[in-house]
């Protein structure tokens, strides 16, 4: 095993002087960032004493290793310097300044409160540019001083592109310790400061000092790592001659493992029922055997190490935990103990697999051919313990130490012989059967523990154990004693003696009657609850945090139209929310995942067939135990009707409004309309009186002229206020609207603009209706003109006549007097529409949004009035840009 460079960083503390000779940055941040890594987990303050830009890779490299760098500036645990600190680029170098500074920095240290001061020096950028010849032994005397007597360490940073050969001999020679190729190594050439140092000029002789340091070091390591193996022999040698227990003689060898540097070593013994036992360990702190189970069986708990191990016979190794798919069922156990490769090699008794002997690291690929060989060294020591062990089994299975090791046992157990009868009986069996051993031994297990009911497949079980078959995890309501039953959850295995044949069969059980109810009731609870949802009359709609559909109730399938098994699992928005709408809908999911409950939300939903239905919903973020958001859940109430309900109540209630009002105006219109025309009778007929009895050349004579011409305008006006209250239908006759459209298209085609084309589709066998027509034909007309009006660029006119059955709701919205027949005229334009606000006054008189073209705004009320005395309707249809039309519903005479 290759020890890693933070392992062997861990041995520099306060007064250490260290070298790190580095051929780039990637060479310098490798060993920098560990080194400050450590200093900040011993509550050190870290001076960083090198220019800005290596240093930001340096503070770059510690945030990649998880620490909180802007934390850590913030409160001066890492202290970057700045240009001019200590004599930093200053014109000449001067050793004195840059101790000087150093020592303000560990009196500030012990000030705040800090362990220590680690310092990192970039030897290059403390002697400047230009200055780059200057000899360091003055500094280097200087800096073991000032290590020596403060708590104090520190890292002198040597680029070998950047310095001259003679610094960098001088810093190997005055530097106790250094780093080299990812090594921490111990200066075999490191003469004291005060003493006369012998010249070295030539780099190649600092390349072949600083690698045959290197190489002192790997062979110091290998000779201690085989000291380590060697005592290791003789340790096991002396316990096997002094009869040690096995179990301390394999912790043993385990604890040896371990003092090579590694983290974790156990060992394992395989058994017949494919599972493998732990039987010694060392370095489990953290208790990780407790959390994991292995196998060595082919199923994926034995395709481990230790199970490949065991199968084969020969080491296997993982160089890299996170990624091995092999090591999926371990990993999060490992990657929380920090265990990054693994090998394990087997045991073997008599030639063949008995267990296996894995160990752990903290890096990858920890484990080389050597670091293998090694441990089966180890290995082979486990095996002649088990050999040793094989050969006195029979007396470690002595009757004392099995009762002292069956007692303690933390669950119920008790062995059986081929005859089913009870041969051992632990404390907790006791506990949970209420009988003592004195009760038990000796007695069959039925009917002591089975219950009649039982009796046959327990029968079998027995058979099956003595034929060498194990049992694992069997729930079984057992009797107890005083009539009641427990249940529990059973192993059942075979126990072979020293011939290899089961001479007893094993036990353990634990209580798991509390579970058992526990589970009962959360099955009757969940099946109250999925009852609830499935028949409540409510649309129950449950999304996880990406929104993809979790749970879609029966109420949900019927007013959707999809089954549950068809949308389980899939987007929610893209699959029910129309486009318009998916914004707004997917913002209001994001806040109530943020934790906010939302009522009373309406939304549409699409429906399978392509239709739309309009939901309210109550919707709240449902919790984890970590208090985590799950999921999202839905109750949503169908309230599309209801909505249709509110708006047609709403059209109806502004209907009348309207109807009042225009009922109103017309009562007024026709009474003033009335009164008018008795005046303008006698304005008429006196200006007719005086203009007969005046001379033709009398100078009056045109103003009376003009009074006549401005009474006779004036009675226009009243006929049409006449017309908007519904009176004067002087000539009814039968008629046909298509004859109305005849006669008023073939005055508007020689009359309107070339740029207005006139299109009709008239209904050949269109029913007769009775009425005016010189006032249908006015209406028609006035129609047309507000047509060509909307179009001052031209457009389309088209007029279209058809038969209709109205319902009696059709003919509420289409304000007509009753149901039944109707002859319908539709005039449609292409022009600029109108909005909301106009509609709503549309046929209120004097309204008009062209007052600048001296428009009276009579035309359209004249046109409701004349149609409301032929007890019809009038229906408008319109948006800003594109085009109007207005519906005339006349009442139609059946064939």
């Amino acid at each position: 095993m290759t020890t890693s460079l933070r392992e062997s960083l861990e041995m520099f503390t306060v007064h250490h002087h260290v070298a790190l000779f580095h051929r780039d940055p990637g060479d310098l941040r490798a060993a920098v960032v560990p080194f400050l890594w450590l200093g900040l987990g011993r509550r050190e303050k870290c001076l960083l004493y090198c220019d800005p830009p290596t240093g930001d890779g340096i503070l770059s490299g510690l945030r990649e290793h998880g620490i909180d760098v802007g934390s850590a500036l913030a409160k001066g645990a890492i202290l970057p310097t700045r240009t001019g600190e200590g004599g930093a680029r200053k014109v000449s170098f001067d050793p004195d300044a840059l101790v000087s500074f150093f020592r303000k920095a560990a009196h500030q240290a012990r000030v705040e409160k800090y362990s220590a001061l680690r310092i990192c020096l970039d030897v290059s950028f403390a002697l400047g540019k230009g200055r780059r010849r200057v000899r360091i032994l003055d500094l280097q005397k200087k800096m073991h001083s000032f290590l020596a007597e403060s708590d104090s360490l520190s890292l002198c940073l040597y680029g070998m592109e950047e310095l001259p050969t003679e610094i960098l001999l001088d810093a190997l020679r005055t530097h106790p310790f250094l780093i080299w190729k990812g090594r921490a190594l111990e200066n075999l050439s490191f003469v004291h400061p005060g003493a006369d140092l012998s010249e070295m000029t030539s780099a190649r002789e600092l390349r072949e000092r600083l690698d045959l340091l290197a190489e002192r070091h790997a062979q110091t390591m290998h000779i201690r790592r085989q000291t380590i193996r060697l005592k290791q022999m003789q340790d096991v040698t002396v316990s096997l001659l002094r009869s040690a227990a096995v179990p301390d003689l394999l912790k043993g060898i385990s604890e040896g493992v371990i003092s090579l540097g590694y983290q974790m070593c156990w060992i394992g013994m395989a058994r017949p029922d494919g599972s493998v036992e732990p039987v010694a360990s060392w370095g489990d702190k953290r208790k990780y055997l407790d959390e994991v189970r292995v196998r060595w069986d082919d199923t994926p708990l034995g395709n481990g190490p230790v199970g490949s191990a065991i199968r084969n016979g020969i080491p296997d190794v993982i160089r890299d935990v996170l990624r091995s798919r092999r090591f999926a069922p371990w990993r999060e156990s490992a990657r929380s103990q920090g265990f990054l490769s693994v090998a394990s090699v087997p045991l073997t008794e008599s030639g063949k697999p008995v267990g296996a002997l894995a160990v752990y690291a903290n890096t990858r690929d920890a484990f080389d051919r050597g670091a293998v060989e090694e441990l089966t060294a180890f290995a082979l020591q486990a095996s002649l313990v088990l050999q040793w062990a094989r050969e006195f089994r029979k007396l470690s299975l002595s009757e004392e130490r099995f009762r002292r090791l069956f007692d303690h046992i933390p669950a119920a157990c008790f062995t059986f012989d081929r005859d089913g009868i009870i041969r051992h009986w632990n404390l907790l069996c006791r506990t949970l059967y209420g009988y003592s051993p004195q009760e038990a031994v000796g007695k069959p297990v039925h009917p002591l523990i089975v219950r009649p009911e039982d009796r046959e497949s327990t029968a079998d079980i027995l058979t099956r154990v003595f034929a060498g078959e194990s049992f694992s995890s069997l729930e079984r309501e057992n009797r107890c004693a005083g009539g009641g039953t427990r249940w529990l959850l059973s192993n059942v295995f075979p126990y072979r003696g020293v011939s290899d044949e089961v001479e007893l069969g094993i036990s353990v059980n634990v209580d798991i009657s509390g579970q058992v109810e526990a589970r009962r009731a959360l099955v009757e609870s969940e099946a109250k609850f999925r009852a609830v949802v499935e028949e409540i009359n409510v649309l129950i709609v449950e999304l996880d945090d990406d929104g993809r559909i979790r749970l879609f109730n029966r109420a949900t399938e019927r007013i959707t139209g999809y089954a549950e098994a068809e949308v389980l699992g899939k987007d929610y928005f893209p699959l029910f929310i129309p486009e318009e709408e998916r914004k707004r809908v997917t913002n209001t999911f994001r806040e109530v995942l943020a934790g906010k409950e939302v009522e009373g939300y309406v939304n549409p939903i699409r429906t399978k067939d392509g239709g739309e239905k309009t939901i309210s919903w109550n919707t709240k973020a449902i919790r984890n135990a970590s208090g985590g958001v799950r999921s999202v859940v839905g109750l949503g109430v169908d309230v599309t009707e209801r909505r249709k309900m509110e708006e047609e109540k709403e059209h109806l209630r502004r209907t009348l409004t309207q109807a009042q009002k225009m009922q109103a105006m017309g009562s007024l219109a026709g009474g003033i309309a009335h009164d008018y025309k008795k005046i303008l009778g006698t304005i008429l007929g006196h200006a007719s009186l005086l203009q007969s009895r005046m001379e033709p050349d009398n100078p009056f004579r045109g103003t009376v002229r003009s009074i006549e011409e401005s009474a006779e305008r004036a009675a226009w006006l009243t006929t049409q206020l006449l017309g908007f209250a519904r009176v004067g239908k002087t000539v009814v006759e039968t008629l046909s609207l298509n004859d109305v459209v005849g006669d008023v298209v073939a005055i508007v085609s020689r009359s309107f603009d070339r740029s207005v084309t006139i299109r009709t589709d008239l209904e050949p066998a269109l029913r007769a209706v009775e009425g005016d027509p010189e006032q249908l034909r006015h209406s028609l007309f006035n129609l047309c003109i507000n047509a060509r009006d909307a179009m001052p660029s031209g457009g389309t006119l088209f007029l279209r006549t058809r038969n209709v059955i109205l319902s009696a709701g059709e003919a509420t919205r289409y304000h007509v007097g009753k149901p039944g027949a109707y002859a319908v005229l539709t005039v449609t334009d292409t022009g600029e529409g109108m909005t909301e606000e106009v509609m709503r006054r549309l046929f209120e008189p004097f309204f008009t949004t062209r007052k600048e073209k001296g428009l009276s705004g009579m035309g359209l009320p004249m046109v409701y009035g004349i149609v409301k005395n032929h007890n019809g309707g009038v229906h408008v249809e319109s948006s800003p840009g594109k085009g109007s039309s207005f519906t005339i519903y006349i009442p139609a005479q059946c064939p």
